[in-house]
């Protein structure tokens, strides 16, 4: 079955630019606008062995990009590195300090773009479709896995969670499928669950993974109208998705009758 993510805009210039040149924009996660995002406490674990196997494998990780001539992999010595180990099993103040550094270089090297799994969400189309007056771009990720290489599902627990840094990174360090990614790019406050939200995340490894990133235009499936977008908004959008190529199928949203809802009407 083919997975489908929305994107609610304004109708503005930039909505006309991603169109004009298939390109949608990623952002820094750390200017999203709940204070919570991309920004969730952590737990650090006061347990010599955590802490010991934490720093053994991030510093074996600096050796070997330092041995494959990588410029500024610095890595201990071993007699320094268990000193070093031996003064934060005693410095929790220091530990925390260390592993919020590392959690910043992980959200500083990412970029964000923003989706949601559903189009006919009343609030995101008040939200971030100029109150029904915008639209809503379909994608099909399966036309683009380049661009939708790394999607994560939201999460929207109702108790704040508890999430044990060090051990869940030594997991990545061993290879391993680790939680660290969801919970720093992808958790949320409950309130923010009626969004739905995916997230496609690039990272600087990848190559460009800030600004605008170019999708292959296959990938845009469907171009939806709000129930309130005005005509000559729609002939103009129109008008470009023909002219740059895109083969959709277009849709105006309409109030339902019999409920609080919209209905997908075929234009």
């Amino acid at each position: 079955m083919s997975i489908h993510l929305n994107k609610y805009f304004s109708i503005t210039d930039n909505l006309v630019s991603s169109l004009e040149q298939a390109k949608l924009w990623f952002s820094d996660p750390m200017i999203f606008n709940d204070p919570y995002d991309c920004n969730l406490f952590l737990y650090i674990e006061n347990n010599r062995d955590v802490i010991s196997e934490h720093f053994t494998k991030l510093n074996n990780h600096f050796k070997q990009r330092a041995s494959a001539g990588i410029v500024g992999a610095r890595f201990l010595p071993e007699e320094q590195l268990q000193q070093r180990i031996n003064y934060l099993v005693e410095n929790q103040v220091e530990l925390k300090k260390i592993a919020d550094q590392q959690v910043q270089t992980h959200i500083n090297t990412c970029g964000v773009c923003c989706f949601s799994k559903r189009d006919d969400i009343l609030l995101m189309w008040s939200h971030y479709a100029d109150k029904h007056k915008g639209v809503c771009l379909k994608f099909e990720m399966e036309r683009d896995h380049d661009f939708f290489y790394l999607p994560y599902w939201v999460s929207y627990p109702e108790i704040f969670p508890q999430f044990n840094y060090l051990r869940e990174t030594n997991k990545i360090y061993d290879g391993k499928t680790s939680g660290l990614m969801q919970h720093l790019i992808a958790t949320k406050s409950n309130d923010w669950s009626y969004e739905e939200e995916v997230r496609v995340v690039k990272e600087e490894v990848h190559g460009p993974y800030r600004g605008l990133i170019e999708f292959k235009r296959p990938a845009l499936v469907e171009v939806i109208f709000g129930y309130k977008t005005n005509g000559n908004d729609i002939e103009a959008i129109k008008e470009t998705v023909r002219k740059r190529g895109y083969s959709v199928n277009l849709f105006k949203m309409e109030l339902r009758r019999d409920d609080f809802g919209l209905a997908k009407i075929p234009i």
